[in-house]
């Protein structure tokens, strides 16, 4: 087989027309743009197959009655992996005699190495310089094509999709007409079928038989494919945090640019796949530039400033676009060397940055799932409209200057689709005075931003104040508690939320969740390291007319940590207590305590986390459930989070709807071990196993008898200036998680069946101040050892002293870790 790619060209809006159809001398050879560029590709290609012999080799034909023989058998070679196959109609020449042995035959048998083919008897004779050709009309064609890196391997899988490849398919291609002659009109490329989250409203494709060769051009058939494509990705998910801060996502990083490749399947027809002829087109490299790049990595001339949104309803001047109502956006367009003429073009357009789950392996197409509009117009020109895109104008200033407007309307049954979701607002423009090839083209970012979006029925629910308790503050002691809290992974605190629901209009919990969780109040990112569910199946209706009925729950259960009994950070429990009054708003008032320890399992990962804490030298490359990872780091917070979906029937016609509460505590602070908030921390720690002998051990721990840990504080300072202070040790099992802690506390009880014990004639840890070290000192419990599992034990030291009122900050100073103890028996 043989392909011939006689032409390949790419044509733009900018140079071409909106529709891609004016200055046809105008193209490039090879994918020139930006993302979200409208393009057309014309390829064409011939497509030939034979097979030929050689002196040494020769084809023995053989006439027969009723069918003749062609056989290649004397030599490596093969007639099927030459492209032919049954049903084919083939020509053999002998060009010695310069004469056709046969013509138009059609094949009725085919091996790799024997032709049977119908007609009239041949002469039989071996031929040693000869060739056979294939004549078949080809009519179908399956397409494929891929925008992919430069340095990719080949691949048709669509980069929004993930999964499905580029797919399309014709057939009556060129069909005979009569007599012979084959049609010439093009042929619509029909997207594959199955999942439409690759395929977008813009595109298609046609393809045209043009023309057959002659002998000397192996009756090479011509085909003319015309594509209309975007430039994409403009966006996946997870690169908000580059649109924001313009740095090149993974396709585009450095000298990153996408290149067009396609895979062209022609055949008799689309059911049978023997003697497929293919070709696949993906040497030709692109330049393609992302957001403020002209094409890849060449100089941009042109910027955004002086941006703004005004509420056509109310028109007041916004920070952000409101998927709710009409939203005029303004702008200027600057070019730094002056190049706008009264022929400028200018493309806007608006998108949403959906999750990765919206736009997917689903039924939408790409502008559906990312709710994309763009828009085409030329300065100085009425305005335009699209869709979402409104009353678009471009008005030239000068030559480095054009003022944007156009309103940006959401349908009202899109609006939902954008609550929590990031949009981004981009425009494109070139000096069009420059040929194609040497095009400053350039798509600029104007604005990304949160779309404003309020969805909920107000006052359903209210939380106050979110309270934490941490280890040596009792819940009723609620002066002392905090708003917040600091400390270190494995720390326990308890949160206690009073809560009321809005009884006039009826309001009611669906579920009801806490969520530990780390946030990014810029992009309103979020992710939980843990979440706990009350059950509420068992709350019980109440009567209390002339209100409405309330939901009464009593609710007592634990959260299922190695605690003792009763203990407050072990808790989970929802209380309902009486009605009352919120001002003028009769409510129901609840409340829920929660113990949550702070996680530490760097072992475990956690798939939804942020990739921007991607560390390959972190377990799971740092994308794990270790809270100090987060920790006030790139943007983001740790806080507690209490949400709830709540019904209510805010209208007359009583139908029900539902509204998502968060409420949210303030930032926490999580240090890894050995670490505080200062570059040097406060304190050093060691921790000393020692047997009953007085001998260290070096981290060893005996089944047959107890061993001492000493966890001992040394102040960098020298001198210990701690009020009240109290120390936890934990052991756990190596892997263990937040649920199989054991922990020694010198202030509180400790659970039965607890490997950690008291020294004799003691209840609690041990705690010495020394005036220069502060010691916290227990046993292990041998015997209660698994003697197949190791352990880790860990101690913290916490200053006990409390202040009046509610504080940001809690005094805290160090814990550490000794890891991978061993058991020896």
């Amino acid at each position: 087989m043989a392909f011939r790619l006689l032409d390949t060209q790419f044509f733009n809006q900018f140079n071409n027309g909106e529709l891609l159809d004016q200055n046809v001398s105008q193209s490039t050879p090879n994918l020139v743009g930006n993302i979200t560029d409208k393009l057309k590709t014309i390829q064409t290609i011939a497509v030939s197959w034979t097979s030929e012999t050689s002196l040494f080799y020769p084809f023995n034909l053989v006439g027969g009655t009723p069918n003749n023989t062609l056989d290649r058998s004397q030599f490596s070679g093969s007639f099927i992996s030459d492209g032919f196959t049954i049903g084919d109609v083939i020509s053999f020449y002998d060009n010695d005699t310069l004469a056709f042995i046969f013509q138009d035959r059609t094949i009725i048998s085919l091996t790799a190495s024997q032709i049977i083919f119908d007609g009239a008897v041949v002469p039989t004779a071996a031929y040693t310089n000869a060739k056979i050709y294939g004549k078949t009309p080809l009519e179908s064609l399956r397409f494929k094509f891929g925008l992919i890196k430069n340095n990719e391997s080949t691949n048709f899988v669509s980069k929004i999709d993930g999964t499905a490849e580029n797919a399309f398919s014709a057939s009556a291609i060129g069909f005979d007409t009569g007599g012979g002659v084959r049609s010439l009109v093009p042929v619509d490329l029909i997207k594959a079928a199955g999942v439409d989250s690759w395929k977008e409203d813009f595109g298609s494709a046609t393809v045209a038989y043009i023309s057959t060769g002659t002998q000397l051009e192996d009756y090479e058939q011509v085909f003319e494919i015309i594509h209309y494509f975007s430039i994409l990705p403009f966006y996946l998910d997870g690169e908000i945090l580059n649109i924001q801060n313009l740095i090149n996502p993974f396709l585009f990083q450095s000298t990153g640019s996408l290149k067009y490749v396609y895979e062209a399947q022609f055949n008799t027809n689309l059911s049978n796949p023997n003697g497929t002829k293919t070709a696949t087109i993906d040497s030709i490299i692109g330049s393609v530039g992302w957001y403020n790049e002209s094409l890849n990595g060449n100089i941009n001339n042109y910027s955004v400033d002086s941006l703004t949104y005004t509420n056509q309803d109310t028109f007041i001047i916004e920070n952000q676009i409101n998927s709710q109502q009409k939203t005029k956006v303004e702008f200027k367009l600057k070019s730094a060397l002056g190049t706008f003429t009264a022929n400028t073009n200018v493309v806007v357009g608006i998108s949403m940055l959906p999750e990765s789950l919206d736009y997917q392996q689903n039924s939408s197409t790409i502008d559906e799932n990312f709710i994309l509009d763009r828009a085409f117009t030329t300065v100085d020109i009425a305005p335009v409209a699209s869709s979402i895109i409104t009353n678009y104008s471009a008005v030239k200033v000068g030559a480095f200057e054009i003022l944007i407007d156009f309103d940006v309307d959401y349908l009202a049954a899109i609006e939902p689709f954008l609550e929590n979701k990031n949009y981004i607002i981009f425009v494109s423009t070139c000096d069009e005075t420059l040929s194609s090839e040497n095009t400053d083209r350039v798509t600029l970012k104007v604005d990304s931003k949160l779309y404003y979006f309020n969805p909920d029925e107000e006052e359903l629910m209210f939380i106050d104040e979110i309270t934490h308790f941490p280890h040596n503050i009792d819940e009723i002691n609620l002066v002392d508690s905090f708003d917040d809290y600091k400390g270190w992974i494995e720390d326990g605190f308890e949160i206690k939320v009073p809560f009321e629901l809005n009884n006039d209009k009826d309001a009611k919990m669906q579920n009801l969740k806490v969520h530990f969780s780390a946030w990014n109040p810029s992009t309103d990112d979020r992710f939980d390291l843990q979440s706990y569910n009350f059950t509420l199946s068992g709350g019980v209706y109440i009567l209390q007319p002339p209100l409405n009925p309330r939901v009464v729950y009593n609710i007592t259960s634990t959260r299922g940590f190695n605690l003792v009994n009763g203990s407050q950070f072990n808790k989970a429990e929802l209380k309902t207590f009486h009605s009352g009054l919120r001002g003028l708003i009769n409510v129901d008032r609840y409340e829920l305590k929660l113990g949550i320890k702070a996680n530490f399992e760097g072992w475990i990962s956690l798939p939804g986390a942020n990739t921007v804490f991607y560390d390959a030298n972190e377990p799971n490359n740092g994308l794990n459930k270790k809270s100090s990872n987060y920790s006030l780091k790139n943007g983001y917070e740790l806080v507690v989070i209490v949400e709830s979906d709540i019904t209510s029937i805010p209208n007359l016609l009583a139908i029900l709807q539902s509204t998502n509460y968060q409420f949210l505590s303030q930032p926490h602070a999580y240090y890894d071990y050995d670490l505080d908030n200062n570059v040097t921390p406060d304190w050093e720690v060691e921790i000393i196993t020692l047997d009953d002998n007085g001998v260290n051990t070096s981290g060893i721990l005996q089944t047959s008898i107890n061993t001492r840990i000493y966890a001992i504080f040394t102040p960098v300072g020298g001198v210990t200036t701690m009020v009240n202070p109290y120390a936890i040790i934990r052991l756990n099992q190596s892997g263990g998680n937040i649920n199989t802690i054991y922990e020694l506390s010198s202030i509180r009880g400790s659970i039965v069946g607890n490997p950690l014990i008291p020294l004799a004639g003691e209840s609690y840890t041990k705690i010495i101040d020394t005036g220069t070290t502060i010691i916290a000192e227990c046993l292990v419990d041998g015997s209660l050892l698994d003697p197949t599992t190791n352990y880790d034990v860990s101690a913290t030291l916490r200053e006990g002293s409390t202040e009046i009122g509610l504080e940001t900050e809690i005094d805290v100073l160090i814990e550490t870790e000794l890891n991978d103890l061993i058991i020896i028996e």
